[in-house]
């Protein structure tokens, strides 16, 4: 007779399953616009600038001053008024202004000059109050990864990568503003790896900051990540519009104002008029290695000397010597942007991504996205447009060759 077996009845809780997650509406209605103006231009011609009001209806009146500020050549004692004269608006710089159209006015100077694109903007030796006031603390680490430990934005512990404040793209504008100033090795003058120059951020985070999809900014005495994109996927501002950051240690305040302004000058369609402009730009010829001059250009020549660039081309490091005319690879890379474009500047690019990437020993592999299958459509056309151009080039060598015989031609052509 088989023993018998004794079960001892377990206790145990019930499984708990989390419920599916509701997606965020992609169909949304966009958010109306905030326009900013110079008084010094007729109607019509005298946008600086707009931005999304996902301020509660409105946008953050110093973040949005401060934007105009940086078009006029940093100049912090400007102002907002809803008339082309003033007064200046009545609200506290932490105050939301409503939906409208502002001017930025400086007093005395009507027009007041205007930077034509970041290449040609200077790092300014005085801040504006609010980014004085942000807290930012002592750090002696000169690593990122072990400094911050998570993302500074979501507050993630992984997949996290180091995320540079001033792009590495941007070295040519790193050296001639002597950025290394600023940090703890001055005298390497191209190194934008420092740990001043540096945060840590979780991965998809990195490319949406780098792409202009948001900016860090100060409000109310803290870093909070500011939206710039104006789209029907609510998802990224519903997340992280206006989310405090983890706390930020180590970092210069220079460097976030100017990645502020490269984000900012990618919104810009001042110089898509067509009429004259007083510009102020950077001497490449003159004595000093970041001398600027100030003289009106007609719409002819700033459209020549300062052309619109897209998100891919400005992240290429450009002169702010004359540029030339864009090749059909830019247009590629244009593409490849596919709506990025209009709402995005480049900042890093996949390569410098890529490279962080190997540095903590993953290999390289370019992100991919649903949106990237126009660009890649596009390329695969364009290259199928070039093996055409092969072939009746073939063909055409053929034809003036009249071998006697086909075949041995046709080796030598394959």
């Amino acid at each position: 007779m088989a023993p018998q077996v004794l079960t001892v009845p377990i206790i145990s809780p019930s499984l708990s399953l989390q419920p599916r997650r509701k997606p965020f509406d992609h169909k949304a209605e966009l958010a109306k616009l905030v326009y900013f103006l110079h008084p010094g231009y007729p109607e019509g011609n005298n946008t600086l600038l707009h931005l999304p009001c996902l301020d509660s209806g409105g946008i953050h009146h110093e973040t949005a001053r401060l934007a105009c500020a940086i078009f006029a050549n940093c100049r912090w004692d400007g102002y907002l008024s809803s008339s082309r004269d003033g007064p200046a608006v009545s609200a506290h710089p932490d105050d939301v202004l409503p939906h409208g159209r502002y001017y930025f006015i400086i007093d005395g100077e009507d027009p007041y000059p205007v930077v034509p694109s970041f290449q040609h903007f200077v790092c300014p030796t005085t801040l504006p109050q609010p980014y004085c006031e942000a807290p930012i603390e002592r750090s002696p680490g000169d690593d990122a990864i072990r400094r911050d430990d998570t993302c500074r934005i979501s507050a993630s512990s992984s997949p996290n990568e180091t995320a540079h404040i001033i792009p590495a793209s941007q070295s040519e504008w790193w050296r001639r503003n002597d950025m290394s100033q600023y940090t703890s090795a001055p005298e390497q003058l191209d190194n934008t790896r420092c740990a001043e120059n540096t945060v840590l951020l979780r991965r998809d985070l990195h490319k949406l900051w780098d792409d202009g999809v948001f900016a860090i900014v100060p409000k109310q005495g803290k870093w909070v990540v500011h939206v710039l994109l104006n789209s029907p996927r609510v998802e990224i501002r519903e997340r992280y519009h206006n989310l405090e950051l983890q706390p930020l240690a180590g970092v210069r305040r220079e460097y976030l104002v100017c990645r502020f302004a490269l984000a900012i000058f990618s919104k810009s369609h001042f110089l898509n008029g067509s009429l004259p402009r007083k510009l102020v730009f950077v001497n490449a010829d003159g004595e000093r290695p970041n001398e600027q001059v100030t003289r009106k250009f007609s719409a002819k020549e700033y459209q020549k000397e300062f052309p619109a660039t897209s998100a891919r081309s400005a992240s290429r490091n450009p002169s702010p010597k004359r540029q030339r005319p864009p090749t059909a690879d830019d247009m590629l890379d244009d593409r490849d942007t596919t709506e990025e474009s209009d709402f995005s500047q480049g900042f890093g690019t996949e390569d410098e991504r890529s490279e962080d990437e190997e540095e903590r020993g993953r290999p390289r592999k370019r992100p991919w996205s649903p949106e990237s299958w126009d660009g890649l459509s596009l390329r695969d056309h364009c290259l199928d447009a070039s093996f055409n151009s092969v072939e009746k080039s073939q063909d055409h060598c053929r034809k003036r060759l009249r071998p006697s015989s086909p075949s041995r031609v046709e080796d030598a052509v394959d």
